[in-house]
């Protein structure tokens, strides 16, 4: 056992860095930019025994609105 979240899977959004995956923070820009380290929650999670899988999309840098295609807001 690693700690009290021991082997749950989780997924991040794309704005949180982690030393192995890459943080675009959903702007094409910065397309395969992997941080030097973990942010401090991610320490954390790792730490209490969480498996990190995957990220997940975000608008880019976190701001709202629809996709590029629609502008609708409606496929959100």
């Amino acid at each position: 056992m690693r700690g009290p979240l021991h082997g749950i899977p989780i997924v991040l959004k794309d704005n949180i860095d982690t030393f192995d995956l890459p943080t675009t923070g959903g702007s094409q820009l910065l397309a395969g930019s992997i941080p030097p380290h973990d942010a401090y929650v991610t320490k954390k999670l790792r730490d209490a025994g969480c498996v990190i899988v995957a990220k997940v999309s975000l608008f880019e840098w976190a701001g709202s609105g629809g996709s590029i295609g629609s502008g609708s807001g409606a496929d959100l």
